[in-house]
């Protein structure tokens, strides 16, 4: 709220996360500077658009009864969850787009202050400066964000639960060498995953994200036809 009001609330829109896929309210992000949303649903799988979408790349929007338009979104998109939502996407390009922040602070009860938002507006001459001089040491920075060892331990927590195959083959595997049963390696993979506490994913997902890597599923005969993923062996 008090970044909306530091922007102007014009300046701002407020779609959900799977409302940014939408052909007719993906327009709502004309000409704002923000997009910003609290507590998305975190069952929403990101789709590939949304790479776009940050990059600023033109995209198309639908009007009903009327002609599509083609637009440069430029505003910047915030949101907050409770936990990480689900990708298709597992390229370093979309990682890359991702800058988290986890709030660990809770307050208690009677640490809570209701006029927050009240003070807060007060002071919103002064949070606009102090944005200014944030805004000055990005340009410094060739418009990189400050290192953050947190963050830095966030995006890789983000990349390892929306990928966990990522985490198993580092920690587990050798790429480029050997062949390991699929039974095998999805009994390991699930055993991973859960001792870990992450998603496990798909057998066909696994397999179309091992091909991505030049990890192949091929049939070979054992005591009967099984089928291997070539070029990945445990350690």
């Amino acid at each position: 709220q008090t970044l909306r009001e530091v922007l102007g609330s014009a300046n701002v829109s407020s779609l959900e996360l799977a409302e940014m896929f939408d052909r007719f309210k993906v327009g709502t992000l004309r000409g704002k500077l923000a997009n910003i949303c609290s507590d998305v649903d975190t069952n929403t799988v990101i789709h590939t658009s949304f790479k776009k979408i940050v990059a600023g790349e033109h995209t198309v929007a639908e009007r009903k009864h009327l002609d599509p338009f083609e637009f440069q979104p430029f505003a910047r998109i915030l949101f907050s969850a409770n936990r990480f939502t689900p990708t298709r996407d597992h390229s370093e390009g979309f990682y890359r787009r991702f800058d988290i922040v986890r709030f660990e602070r809770h307050f208690a009860d009677h640490e809570r202050d209701p006029a927050l938002l009240d003070k807060l507006q007060q002071e919103l001459p002064g949070i606009f400066n102090w944005a200014l001089v944030g805004l000055g040491r990005l340009k410094e920075q060739g418009w990189n964000l400050t290192p953050s060892e947190s963050m830095s331990l966030e995006h890789k927590r983000f990349q390892l639960e929306t990928h966990p195959l990522r985490g198993f083959l580092e920690e587990c595997c050798v790429i480029g060498e050997g062949e390991v049963e699929k039974d095998h390696f999805t009994e390991r993979y699930k055993e991973w995953c859960e001792a870990n506490g992450y998603r496990v994913q798909s057998s066909h997902r696994v397999t179309t994200d091992l091909a991505e890597m030049k990890i192949v599923k091929t049939r070979k005969r054992r005591s009967g036809l099984v089928y291997v993923y070539s070029g990945v062996q445990f350690l």
